[in-house]
């Protein structure tokens, strides 16, 4: 699944989704140009997604996020789950690392 935000013909966000079993949604990739960020385009993005996924039967989606970006997250309803998340040495030698945190989209979980 993907959507994209545009500025006129220009894409200016867009967010990709794999779904893993039908009743999980996994939020794979969430880009907005820096110009355009703090606009709540990142979020109408997610949200799109979240709609778009519980039309389809999924009951819960799930994101990896970096620490960077958790809040975000936790501002559209995600919560941590306590499970290990990918570790990558580039990024945590620059104190970002990953937080699996999901978010239940739907009735069947």
């Amino acid at each position: 699944m993907e959507f994209a935000a545009f500025s006129g013909e220009k894409v200016i966000g867009g967010v990709a989704a794999f779904c893993p079993s039908p009743a999980i949604l996994e939020l794979r990739h969430i880009a907005v140009l820096p110009e355009c960020q703090g606009r709540g385009i990142g979020t109408g993005l997610v949200k799109v997604l979240i709609e778009a996924g519980a039309e389809r039967g999924s009951g819960r989606m799930l994101a990896v996020a970096r620490n960077t970006s958790a809040r975000f997250f936790r501002k559209l309803g995600f919560n941590a789950v306590p499970v290990a998340a990918p570790e990558n040495p580039d990024f945590s030698m620059h104190g970002i690392f990953f937080i699996v945190m999901e978010k239940h989209i739907g009735k069947a979980f």
